[in-house]
């Protein structure tokens, strides 16, 4: 039996990659979707026991959720097809449980740029996240928010980099 040591990777997938992995046309061809993609297939694969290289634990908190929905429900989606996607997040994924009083003290000490997304850097540094998934320049992408990040050792990343990394790293 051949033995190496798994890489745990822990990720905070901002709500903006999720919608455009499900508006990418040609279905499955944006980093965002090929993303979500793989961390179904690792997801199954350690349900069924099979040895990885890095697994991956995607986590999650009450705002990320709300934010899901409130941007699926703005989209016009049907309520019915809104609580299936949001099962279906929930499913994938380890809840984080950030309270207000996790997101007051963090308001104090995170970048002014940063604090539209004041819940998605909560629910990583809680749960102990090793990268944020973004496409947002404004708010997570930025220098500030980047330095910020990386006192906690977590890494903001788009999902190409990403995939990148995970490749780097011994994954498909």
């Amino acid at each position: 039996m051949r033995h190496f040591w798994t890489i745990e990777v822990r990720l905070v997938v901002d709500t903006n990659v999720r919608m455009a992995a499900e508006l990418a046309f040609p279905k499955g061809r944006s980093p965002a979707a090929q993303l979500l993609q793989l961390l179904h297939k690792k997801f199954y694969n350690q349900l069924a026991g099979r040895q990885q290289r890095v697994t991956i634990v995607l986590l999650r908190s009450t705002g990320l959720q709300n934010e899901l929905r409130d941007v699926l429900r703005r989209l016009g989606i049907p309520a019915e097809e809104i609580a299936v996607i949001v099962y279906e997040a929930s499913f994938f994924s380890k809840f984080v449980d950030v309270t207000e009083e996790d997101i007051d003290a963090l308001r104090v000490q995170a970048p002014p740029v940063a604090h539209d997304d004041i819940h998605v850097i909560a629910c990583a540094i809680k749960g102990k996240a090793t990268h944020i998934v973004t496409y947002d320049k404004r708010h997570l992408l930025t220098p500030e928010a980047k330095r910020f990040m990386r006192r906690y050792g977590i890494k903001v990343v788009t999902p190409a980099e990403m995939l990148d990394e995970l490749r780097r790293l011994g994954d498909p």
